[in-house]
C-alpha cells in the first residue's frame, strides 16, 4: 500500500490527468445510455471506439492519416526551414525588421483559413493547397517568438565573442541560437495548433484525401461515429505532437541557470 502511494505521489500530475479524462468518458458513456444525449448526434465512446477500429481494419484512416501527416510534416518543415533564419535577421538586424515589420504584422493579422480560397486558385485542389495553408498558419508564430527572442538575449552576454572579436555569424551561433530555443519550442507549440486547424479545414476544401476530407464525407453522409473517430485520430496525433515538444521543452529549461532574486 505504500508503495502504492509512493507512486502515486511521484506521478501525481499524470494521475490527475487521466483520471479526469475517465470521469469524462464514463460520464459521456452514461449521458448517451441513459438517452440524456441523443445518439445520433453524439455517439457513445463506445460507438466511436469501435467505429475507429473498424476504420483502421479496413486501412481506409491510415490512407487518409498517411494524407495529412506528410502534407503536415512537408508545410511544417517549410515553416520552420524559413521561419527560423527569417526571425533571427530580424531580430538582429534593426534595419530588417523596420524593413518587413509592416508586411509581417498584415500578414500575422488575416486569418490564414480567410487566403484558402486565393491558395485554391493559385495552387489548385491539390496536397499542395494543404501544405500552403499549413505553412502560412505555422510560419508567423516561429517568427515572431525567435525575433522576440533575438531582441531580449543579455548584451552582457554578447559582449563575449566581441571581445574575442568573433563576428556576427559566430556570435548568433554561440550565444543566441542556444538562448532561443525555449522561445523557438513556444513558437513551434502554437504552429502546431495552427497548423492542426489549417490542415482540417484545408483538405475539407482543397483535397480529395486526407483526415479533413474522411470528417467532411462523414459529416455529410451522417456517419457521425466515423467522423469522430477521425477527429479523434487527429487530435491523439496533435497531442502526441505537442507533448514531445514540452518533453523537449522541459529538457531545455533544465540547462537554463535558475534565476537569482
Amino acid at each position: 500500500m505504500q508503495s502504492i502511494r509512493q507512486i502515486v505521489r511521484d506521478h501525481e500530475e499524470e494521475v490527475w490527468v487521466v483520471g479526469s479524462l475517465l470521469v469524462s468518458l464514463l460520464a459521456w458513456e452514461g449521458a448517451v445510455r441513459l438517452k440524456l444525449i441523443t445518439n445520433t448526434f453524439l455517439p457513445a465512446p463506445s460507438a466511436i471506439f469501435r467505429a475507429a477500429v473498424s476504420l483502421y481494419a479496413g486501412g481506409d484512416i491510415r490512407e487518409h492519416l498517411a494524407a495529412s501527416g506528410s502534407a503536415f510534416a512537408v508545410g511544417l518543415g517549410l515553416a520552420v526551414g524559413v521561419g527560423v533564419p527569417l526571425g533571427v535577421a530580424i531580430g538582429w538586424s534593426p534595419r530588417l525588421d523596420a524593413v518587413l515589420a509592416p508586411h509581417l504584422a498584415a500578414f500575422y493579422a488575416v486569418p490564414k483559413l480567410a487566403l484558402l480560397p486565393i491558395v485554391i486558385v493559385w495552387v489548385g485542389i491539390s496536397i499542395w493547397s494543404v501544405v500552403v495553408v499549413v505553412f502560412l498558419a505555422a510560419v508567423f508564430p516561429i517568427v515572431v517568438n525567435l525575433a522576440t527572442a533575438v531582441r531580449s538575449v543579455d548584451p552582457v552576454l554578447l559582449q563575449v565573442p566581441r571581445s574575442f572579436e568573433a563576428g556576427a555569424l559566430r556570435a548568433i551561433w554561440t550565444v543566441v541560437v542556444p538562448s532561443s530555443v525555449p522561445f523557438f519550442l513556444a513558437g513551434l507549440r502554437l504552429a502546431v495548433i495552427g497548423g492542426l486547424v489549417s490542415i482540417v479545414v484545408g483538405e475539407m476544401y482543397a483535397s480529395r484525401a486526407g483526415i479533413g476530407y474522411l470528417v467532411a464525407v462523414t459529416g455529410a453522409t451522417l456517419q457521425v461515429d466515423k467522423m469522430f473517430a477521425a477527429v479523434l485520430c487527429l487530435t491523439a496525433s496533435g497531442l502526441f505532437a505537442l507533448w514531445a515538444i514540452d518533453r523537449a521543452q522541459r529538457r531545455v529549461e533544465r540547462w537554463r541557470p535558475a534565476r537569482t532574486t
